[in-house]
């Protein structure tokens, strides 16, 4: 309907336009925190509904509650199953004399309370006089004059954003019923309340985020600086996995283990040599802490326990340590690891640096590397910084996180071996590591937990009712464009119909119906049905194939008998296809199937044949 000319005052989220009457509360269309947005009572929850019985004294309030039950109902059904936004039309176009009007379509449009806004009658809108009534607004009910009067030439271009509400207006008035109960007041009361909108423009402001579930799962991971630092510390975990696990082995060294992990070290090399990356340099590092822990093995052995084997594979992996320094480890990519990662990597190269120095002679030894970036020291595990960091920020993500659907990660979280400061004698490194460990599993409970949570989809708040319909650029008291995808279309069925091209599978349909078998295999072509069943789905290309063969025999079957039922076609080769001529693609097709089919039955044919003559041979005496 056009807007009336005279709207009542707005509800208190301008969901009802008008002021409800005391029946309203108890109704639950307007009480409590349902505020006329189609909610209900914050006390249970329900939404009341009135009930008659014979001989009752209906009075205003019982028959009110009625009406405002079936709106409440049906504003709840709008606004949570189908969203704030536009339904269809309302579509913004330039005025065709131009100058500064528009013309807005017919359309329909839900607000945000899921009232129905509706326009029936394309409808004119002087944008000039619109952006004069916001100047005022926002200049506290001061109105300047007209600005286009005359037209300011030069001005800069200005840009608007132009809203549709919804407007609820009393009409027609009837006075009441005379009784002779002391004190009633005879004057006229509107009996009718009429549905309308009215038009809005505002300044253009930037749209806000969406709210929805891909982009709640990215706030669940936090700022780029806390996502940097909990994937650099993952990364150093990743990587010292293997060496976490052979630490907490109690048995003897082993030459064989060594050189088992220098053959992976070598693997390593050529990996980096080849494409060399920070993944493949940190995979390298976790090799070499799994060489630091055998050589702590080694180490531990008594001089005479000692092998010539044993010494062997130490000097090897002593040279193999040599090459990797000048292949790899002079060339770190520093600028792709952060600095807890280059940390860690200089303390591992170090101690087993280290280690070497102790095993070997200075001949065997080899010459000892030093890390080229020495702005960064080697990782301290008696310096917890980074791990009473991130625990720290973990409580506080807790802590204001008070609907949790893991109930055991809150406490688990608090009980984290994580020391701040820290503990004297120092952890060892791999304590430090076990640590790192647990504190990055909580991390990741906290995110599936948040992104579990943000998969649900919350109703939808209304703290604006306006609906968006077009951006408008105006310069010099003209509109020079309008841009209507600006706004939020209603997913409804229309709109769905509209973008998604269902012509093919309506003339389908259609063809389903139809008793000429001819006209299916038109609609849908065997191979083409094929192609896309086995692109939609792999696992089906089996199933296509039987249904492509189904389709398109099922055209021409009805023409020429089946190749398998008959050894003359009694058709020419030109009529194998019913209105296909012949060299066209389907033709070639059909004559391709035929071909194929000829040769798998030779090949079955010969096939028996050579199994007839063996059994013939078998029979000779």
């Amino acid at each position: 309907m056009i807007a009336p000319t005279r709207s009542g005052p707005s509800a208190p989220c301008g969901c009802g336009g008008h002021a409800s009457s005391s029946a309203s509360a108890g109704s639950g269309g307007h009480g409590g925190c349902g505020c006329g947005c189609g909610g209900t009572d914050c006390g249970d929850g329900v939404v009341v509904r009135p009930l008659f019985f014979a001989g009752q004294l209906l009075t205003e309030e019982d028959l009110q509650a009625l009406t405002e039950y079936v709106a409440v109902k049906s504003r709840l059904h709008n606004r949570h199953l189908f969203g704030a936004g536009v339904v269809c039309g309302f579509e913004v176009a330039c005025h065709p004399c131009g100058g500064g009007k528009v013309v807005v379509q017919p359309g329909h449009a839900l607000d945000c309370c899921g009232n129905e806004i509706v326009l029936s009658c394309p409808q004119t809108l002087d944008v000039n006089a619109m952006a004069r009534d916001l100047k005022a607004r926002l200049q506290g009910g001061v109105d300047c004059g007209d600005p286009c009067d005359p037209p300011q030439l030069g001005a800069p271009r200005r840009s608007y954003a132009l809203f549709v509400r919804y407007a609820e207006t009393q009409t027609d008035p009837v006075s009441a019923f005379l009784t002779d109960e002391p004190c009633v007041s005879t004057g006229c009361q509107p009996t009718r309340l009429r549905e309308g909108l009215r038009f809005e423009l505002r300044c253009h402001e930037a749209p806000k985020p969406p709210g929805d579930a891909l982009c709640r799962i990215a706030s669940c991971l936090g700022g780029p600086e806390l996502l940097d630092t909990l994937v650099s510390l993952d990364h150093v975990v990743e990587r010292s996995k293997p060496f976490l696990l052979l630490e907490r082995e109690q048995v003897q060294f082993s030459h064989e283990a060594l050189d088992q992990v220098q053959q992976k070290v070598l693997a390593a090399i050529a990996a980096w040599k080849a494409r060399p990356s920070a993944q493949s340099f940190l995979n390298t590092i976790g090799l070499v802490a799994v060489v630091r822990v055998l050589l702590d093995r080694y180490l531990k052995l008594p001089p005479s326990a000692r092998t010539d084997a044993d010494k062997d594979s130490v000097e090897v992996i002593a040279k193999v340590v040599a090459l990797l320094a000048q292949d790899v480890f002079a060339q770190t990519p520093t600028g792709l690891l952060s600095r807890l990662e280059v940390s860690f990597s200089r303390r591992i190269v170090e101690d087993v640096q280290t280690r070497l120095d102790e095993a070997l002679p200075d001949p065997a030894r080899g010459t000892l590397w030093k890390y080229p970036d020495l702005t960064i020291p080697a990782l301290d595990e008696r310096r917890d910084d980074t791990l009473c960091l991130l625990h720290g920020r973990l409580l506080d993500r807790l802590d204001g996180t008070p609907g949790l659907a893991d109930c055991a990660l809150r406490e688990e979280a608090r009980t984290l071996p994580v020391h701040c400061p820290p503990l004297d004698p120092p952890k060892t490194l791999a304590d430090w590591l076990g640590s790192a460990q647990s504190l990055v599993a909580a991390w990741r409970r906290v995110w599936q937990d948040c992104a579990a949570r943000a998969l649900l989809p919350p109703c939808p708040p209304c703290d604006d009712p306006g609906v968006l319909l077009a951006t408008l650029d105006v310069e010099s008291c003209a509109v020079q464009r309008v841009c209507n995808l600006a706004r939020t279309i209603v997913a409804s069925p229309v709109a769905l119909r509209h973008w998604l091209p269902l012509d093919g599978f309506h003339r389908l349909a259609a063809a389903l119906c139809r008793t000429d078998p001819g006209a299916l295999a038109s609609a849908l072509p065997g191979p083409t049905f094929a192609s896309v069943l086995a692109q939609l789905c792999p696992a089906a290309r089996d199933q296509a194939d039987l249904a492509a063969t189904l389709l398109w025999d099922l055209g021409r079957e009805v023409f020429v008998p089946h190749p398998r039922l008959a050894d003359t076609p009694s058709v020419p080769p030109e009529r194998a296809e019913p209105g296909e001529p012949l060299g066209s693609p389907a033709a070639a097709i059909a004559l391709e199937r035929l071909e194929a089919e000829l040769k798998k039955q030779e090949a079955k044919n010969a096939q028996l044949e050579k199994r007839l003559k063996a059994l013939e041979g078998r029979k000779k005496p």
